[in-house]
């Protein structure tokens, strides 16, 4: 008797979907952002962007942008050093993003979804735009 298993496929959201905190502890650089989100619209399109702690509590909105995860270039103010980013999913857990500043490359990363959804890393390979130094940075985020 021959048993076949078969996976159903279904429109489910990309593991990257959802809120994200900064860990500071865990990453090689301090960023201004505590919280990461991104958030599939009815479009199907992306939406991602921080925000910051308020002292006191709350939250402070900050830039975001709104993408597809297809490779194409879209504007984006989260980052103030690019004008440009595109995204595209390697695989399940892994997205490739490549940002650039009037047409110019100038930071290629990857984000990894942790295979049980609770971490995401992000890798960045960047050019200083002033010394045009590369530099790597190292960010670690945790589901919320």
């Amino acid at each position: 008797m021959l048993i076949v298993s078969a996976r159903i496929v279904s429109a489910a959201d990309p593991l990257i979907i959802g809120k994200w905190k900064y860990d500071p502890d865990k990453s090689s650089v301090k960023l201004p952002a505590q919280h990461a989100y991104w958030i599939k619209e009815p479009s199907g399109k992306v939406k991602y962007g921080f925000d910051l702690d308020l002292p006191g509590g709350g939250k402070k909105p900050g830039a975001d942008a709104t993408i597809e995860f297809d490779g194409k270039d879209y504007p984006q103010s989260v980052n103030p050093t690019f004008d440009m980013i595109a995204m595209k999913q390697i695989d399940d857990h892994n997205w490739q993003s490549i940002s650039k500043l009037h047409g110019k490359e100038g930071s290629h990363g990857i984000w990894t979804v942790s295979l049980d959804s609770k971490m995401m890393i992000h890798v960045n390979q960047s050019t200083n735009s002033k010394t045009g130094k590369a530099f790597r940075s190292v960010t670690v985020w945790e589901r919320q």
